[in-house]
């Protein structure tokens, strides 16, 4: 399954490469390789694919197996928001809340991820 995923990766498949970011940062079916996760991940945000920068911006805020980055982490989470990745705003409220501490932000993006998931399910 690797090798079709890598195959589709190649080819700028956003799905391909933000499952393969997912895969090696779980280590899922390969050893754990963070370094790709963020190649690939990177890969799938610059492509405008929204779950990957979602992924990508909680590698970031958290910190765990890279330098953590706050701000880049923002950043992502804003671009995933503008691609519709509803938990991005959820996330934003978290990270304003307790990181940078903005209380008033924080709110915005809880009621910005409250009516996006309103309107979901007013679809439904």
């Amino acid at each position: 399954a690797i090798q079709y995923l890598t195959s589709s990766a190649n080819q700028n498949n956003v799905n391909s490469l933000c499952d393969l970011g997912n895969i090696y940062y779980e280590g899922l079916f390969v050893p754990r390789d963070i370094q790709k996760s963020i190649y690939y991940l990177t890969k799938s945000a610059k492509l405008n694919f929204g779950v990957g920068q979602l992924m990508l911006a909680r590698i970031y805020c958290e910190g765990t197996y890279v330098p953590k980055d706050i701000k880049r982490g923002i950043y992502l989470l804003k671009l995933a928001l503008k691609n519709n990745v509803t938990p991005a705003a959820f996330s934003l409220g978290c990270i304003y809340e307790n990181e940078v501490k903005n209380i008033n932000k924080a709110i915005k993006y809880y009621l910005i991820g409250s009516e996006k998931m309103i309107m979901h399910l007013n679809w439904i």
